[in-house]
């Protein structure tokens, strides 16, 4: 016999939000992005499982902005490649 070839994989994600709503709305989006992504690698979503959520406050510091980071776009984008 042989053994079954696995490969595990912990993908993170934060973002921040005025609203609990908009945050868990916006995670919500990036995490179908991160599934579309691996499907079209051919990881079947049977084959994806999410392990955890989790949503708290914190206080704004004030060098924090509403603008989206280059990098953090191009590693997103470059998932898959």
């Amino acid at each position: 016999s042989v053994d079954a070839e696995i490969a595990v994989l912990h993908v993170g994600y934060s973002n921040f939000a005025k609203t609990k709503e908009e945050a868990f709305r916006a995670n919500n989006v990036v995490a179908n992005e991160i599934t579309q992504k691996l499907g079209s690698i051919g990881i079947r979503p049977d084959q994806i499982e999410s392990a955890e959520v989790s949503l708290e406050r914190v206080e704004a510091e004030s060098n924090w902005s509403n603008k989206k980071s280059n990098k953090s776009n191009s590693r997103r984008t470059n998932l898959g490649k």
